[in-house]
């Protein structure tokens, strides 16, 4: 589940279930949130990985009918006032996003990494703008990615 709880009194605000189903191979679905970060607007990005034939988020889902135990990492951005799925992404057969920074113009960079099927991570950053729509994908074997930062004016490093 996503939480939002009010910061004085700690009720919650709204909860919204993001779960998966069963891959093909029998394991059950999992899905993990590993990073989120919040926009200018209050609108919620989050990021992780998940494993399953389904990855559903309220309406939205990435179905992925080949799932055979892979992981695979995604983002979305959810409404603040409700929690509601605004979009949500694939970003990666065999990986996970473990990391995210949105800068002053909404742009959201994500990094993580994917895994080859000699079972060494390699890293990926990508970056979306405010719509979801993907700008720029870069893959590297030489490092791994653990976390994005941004300063107080959300300029990325």
């Amino acid at each position: 589940y996503l939480i939002r709880v009010n910061p004085t009194t700690g009720d919650p605000i709204w909860a919204q279930l993001l779960n998966n189903q069963a891959d093909l191979s029998g394991f059950p679905g999992f899905t993990g949130v590993y990073a989120l970060d919040v926009d200018t607007n209050g609108a919620v990005y989050l990021t992780g990985g998940s494993r399953g034939t389904n990855l559903n988020y309220g309406s939205l889902s990435i179905f992925d009918p080949g799932s055979s135990g892979d992981s695979y990492g995604f983002l979305a951005k959810v409404e603040p006032a409700n929690g509601t799925a605004i979009w949500l992404k694939r970003l990666n057969r065999q990986g996970i996003g473990n990391s995210i920074a949105i800068d002053p113009t909404g742009n959201v960079l994500v990094g993580g990494a994917y895994f080859l099927p000699d079972y060494d991570a390699d890293a990926f950053v990508t970056t979306f703008d405010v719509d979801g729509i993907n700008r720029i994908k870069k893959f590297s074997d030489e490092i791994d990615i653990h976390q994005i930062n941004g300063d107080v004016k959300r300029r990325i490093s």
